[in-house]
């Protein structure tokens, strides 16, 4: 251990050089040995400068609290306020006020983050502190303040005026910010004004950026809604316009996936025939074993989604094929178990064909998983082949397979639900075994099966909540102080809706009126973003052919205005034979 005395004064380029070994350990995820090398490094920084002084305390605070050492993040506190009383650069005082802010808002602590906002404020209103500021506000929750202070953002930037690469990247995060309290509506005016600007983008680069991040962060969240049908034909003709016909293809595919939801199952057909030829499927040779290799997973990923939708589009010859020849280059590749999925669907195809192969290769792949010791997928491919046999009402084949597997499932404590990798199918066996019980008329039975479940899933979601808030990001960065709010959709909300609409229509038939209704307005939240738009349509089908039980209760309203969205856009599309964009 160094002493203070024995520390020699370190130059501002030795200094980063330091913070960068730093936080290649936390990058890697080493967040002890991160911690420990910058207690070290903050002797030797007594000498680098108050700035770097303070900059470095900023880092071992921010790691404290992320390794659970709230005292020693308190004590750095006080060190900080103290050092940081002789530092006069008030732009760096604005920046490392906001940065502490972050710090306090990623551990839970919105008073101490307030009180260093308003610290930061006080140097002057830039507009990325700004959206920190307002980030804050949305990671907990505070809607009206998070939307005040962005009306704030844009009327600056009205005043100051804006380039086009600043309307977009801030209705991006206006966006963003919308979607974490699930307010689409404003949400999709942001997106409109970006996607006005991307078509306006010059630098191929950027637009190919921004692009993508409408994709993969925007879009992702509501990935499969009907509503954006509008916005996808206008990125499949900016992707065609620039030459992108990769990307081009991979919108077709989301829009076929989208159409097929809706029952339109001729224009999702025309939609993967468009996909196959702009993504160049047909180049590609299974005989060809170095091409094969080199083939990405983004690709396999784009193929596999198409035979998906063939499926869903009962065109099972064109599924059948695909899921073939990626079965075959999985193996090629070397990675058996990513083909068990594929394999799945593959007997699907044959199941729906009244093909009794779909045995064999449920029982081949049963068996293969047992050899290896695959415990989620041999508990997969079982459940499989009951949701099968209920199919064909082979009831106790059935019964005994979903018995089995929550013999098994119960295995896992309850506290290790909220982490299994099992979770998502626990509650999926659920619904199977409540919907083998509706099969044979039982319905006090479902009931209890529902509520059961579905008592368990309360829990779970208590469990989530709590990991959820003590995980990092992988691969953030030590020096980067942003305030992340999060939207994304539970792997099991499409599970745990289907149980509450299930306990929806079981109320309903007892003529629970209100209760039932209750059990909707729960299933809607859970299915409005799941990837099957046909669970959530279902829903609304539910709620709007029982209008005269519903017409009163609050929020019929906007069930009834979706479901109206949602038959225009089926009218429009099968009159045209295309989407009409968002108006």
């Amino acid at each position: 251990m160094l002493s203070p005395s024995q520390a020699a004064a370190m130059s501002d380029e030795e200094f980063d050089d330091e913070v960068k070994k730093a936080n290649q350990l936390y990058v890697n995820g080493d967040s002890a040995k991160c911690f420990a090398f910058l207690k070290q490094l903050e002797i030797k920084s007594r000498k680098a400068g108050a700035r770097n002084h303070v900059r470095l305390l900023v880092y071992m605070m921010r790691m404290s609290y992320e390794l659970g050492l709230e005292t020693e993040a308190g004590r750095i506190g006080e060190q900080i306020n103290s050092a940081i009383s002789k530092i006069k650069d008030e732009q760096y005082l604005k920046n490392m006020h906001m940065a502490m802010a972050a710090v306090y808002a990623n551990s839970s602590r919105l008073k101490q983050a307030r009180d260093e906002i308003k610290k930061s404020l006080g140097y002057g209103e830039a507009v990325e502190n700004l959206f920190t500021y307002a980030m804050i506000t949305a990671k907990f929750g505070e809607r009206e303040e998070a939307y005040k202070i962005i009306d704030k953002i844009f009327k600056l930037n009205s005043k100051n005026g804006k380039k086009s690469e600043e309307t977009i990247m801030n209705n991006m995060t206006a966006a963003i910010i919308a979607l974490s309290f699930e307010d689409f509506t404003r949400a999709r005016e942001n997106i409109d004004v970006v996607m006005k600007a991307l078509a306006e983008v010059s630098d191929s680069g950027y637009f190919v950026y921004i692009y993508k991040s409408l994709l993969n962060n925007i879009f992702s969240f509501f990935e499969y809604n009907p509503l954006n049908l509008g916005y996808y034909e206008k990125m499949h003709k900016m992707a065609m316009e620039r030459g992108n016909k990769e990307d081009a293809g991979a919108i077709c595919v989301k829009t076929a996936r989208v159409l097929s939801d809706l029952g339109l199952y001729k224009q999702a057909v025309l939609r993967l025939d468009e996909a196959a030829v702009l993504l160049k499927l047909n180049a590609i040779k299974l005989d060809d074993e170095a091409g094969i290799r080199d083939l990405s997973y983004e690709t396999l990923g784009q193929i596999y989604q198409i035979a998906k939708v063939f499926m869903d589009c009962a065109h099972y010859d064109a599924a059948a094929k695909l899921l073939e020849d990626l079965v075959f280059i999985y193996e090629k590749k070397g990675n058996l178990k990513d083909s068990f999925e594929k394999i799945r669907d593959l007997a699907r195809c044959k199941f729906n064909q009244n093909s009794p192969l779909w045995r064999n290769l449920a029982d081949e792949l049963v068996k293969t998983c047992a050899e290896i010791n695959e415990t989620r997928e041999l508990m997969l491919t079982k459940n499989f082949m009951g949701e099968r046999y209920l199919e064909t009402g082979e009831i106790e084949q059935a019964r005994k397979i979903f018995k089995e597997l929550e013999t098994e499932l119960e295995k896992v404590k309850k506290d290790d639900l909220a982490q299994s990798e099992l979770s998502e199918l626990y509650f999926r066996v659920g619904c199977n075994l409540a919907s083998l019980e509706l099969k044979e008329n039982k319905t006090d039975e479902a009931l209890k099966t529902v509520d059961a479940y579905l008592g368990v899933y309360e829990f779970y979601k208590t469990q989530k909540k709590s990991i959820k808030n003590k995980k990092r990001k992988s691969g953030d960065s030590l020096t980067n102080f942003t305030v992340v709010v999060e939207f994304s959709v539970s792997d099991i909300a499409e599970a745990a809706g289907r149980l509450y609409l299930m306990k929806a229509r079981l109320l309903f038939e007892r003529k629970r009126y209100d209760e039932s209704y209750d059990m909707a307005l729960t299933a809607f939240d859970l299915l409005k973003n799941t990837d099957y738009a046909k669970n959530f349509y279902e829903l609304l089908s539910f709620v709007i052919s029982n209008e005269d039980r519903f017409k009163d209760k609050k929020s019929y309203g906007r069930f009834k205005e979706i479901r109206a969205k949602y038959e225009e856009i089926i009218k429009s599309a099968r009159e045209a034979g295309t989407v009409t964009e968002k108006k």
